[in-house]
């Protein structure tokens, strides 16, 4: 099922989501659009929902009901002989290609170099020759800092240099949107900076970006727009601006509170 794509329509559309696990009802009724080359953070409480949506538009989780919409096409069901039925596994990967993601642990192949992590997927997914890739992510390498450690192992590099490979290799994939899922939970607090700085430059480019984040300032200077989730709904969104100055509902405003969020 597609619809006619145009520069106007979101890139990202979740419509009615709703996600179950056993008794345990995650997602209740989500709404969530994500234009071309906007930055949408996502904040709230732990439990609230946030990752599971990330995992959503990835494909990794699949709706208990609701509509998974990336770039005019339907990627949780397809269309058979008039019936709406499911995405198989194949189809699935398909689309996971579009959604790149980088979560909490960095998740690289501990016996490849930086480099190997970076061009091992776009030649085996995507058929690019080993001289294209390696170029691609020379030029990525340097773009976060690691043109010097492209031949060390990710036991060989500090924690906040192993989660810039990861962005690295995610953005290796040409995504058309790519997710955080808090990418600097993981890192001590010194080097939660570095990691910070290549999402900002990254945002700047105009890349499409969904981000799961505890880090509000980091929110507030890199958003377009912040949405704030509690026990599996969207209770508020708009610009950094109202949320964090002004936030319009109550639950917001005791969720900043106690994070002591000031602008």
């Amino acid at each position: 099922m597609t619809h006619p794509t145009d520069d106007t329509m979101p890139l990202v559309a979740l419509r009615n989501i709703h996600k179950s696990f056993g008794d345990l009802e995650v997602l209740k009724g989500v709404e969530l659009t994500v234009n071309r080359g906007e930055v949408v953070s996502l904040i709230g409480p732990s439990g609230s929902g946030k990752t599971t949506l990330l995992r959503l538009i990835n494909c990794l989780e699949m709706p208990t009901a609701g509509e998974v919409w990336i770039d005019g096409k339907r990627i949780d069901a397809v269309e058979k002989n008039g019936r709406i039925v499911p995405a198989k596994e194949k189809e699935l990967r398909a689309h996971r290609v579009e959604t790149g993601m980088v979560f909490q642990q960095y998740n690289l192949f501990p016996h490849m170099t930086a480099m190997e992590n970076l061009i091992y997927a776009p030649r085996i997914v995507r058929g690019v020759s080993k001289d294209q890739a390696t170029a691609e992510a020379r030029t990525l390498l340097t773009r976060i800092g690691l043109a010097e450690r492209a031949e060390h192992y990710p036991n060989e590099l500090s924690g906040g240099q192993q989660q810039r490979v990861a962005v690295a290799r995610a953005l290796a994939m040409k995504p058309k949107v790519i997710l955080f899922d808090e990418v600097t939970s993981a890192l001590d607090p010194e080097m939660v900076g570095e990691v910070l700085e290549v999402l900002g430059e990254l945002a700047e480019t105009g890349m499409t970006m969904v981000l799961v984040t505890h880090e509000m300032q980091f929110a507030s200077e890199v958003s377009d727009r912040v949405i704030f989730m509690d026990q599996g709904a969207v209770v508020e969104e708009g610009p950094p601006s109202q949320i964090f100055d002004a936030p319009l509902q109550e639950r917001t405003q005791h969720f900043l509170r106690r994070l002591h969020v000031r602008r």
